[in-house]
């Protein structure tokens, strides 16, 4: 079977999901220039992957699937597509 595992990013903010028992956390420093780029030095520089897609990726290659990592929505055909999800970045998931 092939396998889309996403993991979509905050737009404008920095979202780490697998934090705060999985529920995530999201941090905006406010919206002056100096905030900006504190929130633009956090969202690229601080990234933690979503483990709990680390673990299905290897399970899945271990049992023979054809599994694939996005950021956004893929183009082509999959058979199953799993999107790890938050409570603080659902916006961005329904998009």
């Amino acid at each position: 079977m092939r396998f889309a595992l996403i993991e979509t990013r905050g737009e404008k903010i920095a979202v780490n999901k697998d934090q705060a028992g999985s529920f995530g956390t999201a941090t905006d420093t406010g919206k002056g220039l100096f905030s900006q780029i504190l929130n633009k030095i956090k969202r690229n520089g601080v990234r933690t992957p979503v483990m709990s897609l680390a673990y299905m990726h290897s399970i899945l290659k271990q049992e023979g699937h054809d599994v694939e990592f996005f950021e956004k929505i893929p183009k082509g055909e999959f058979d199953i597509i799993i999107i790890a999800s938050s409570i603080v970045d659902y916006k961005n998931e329904l998009k």
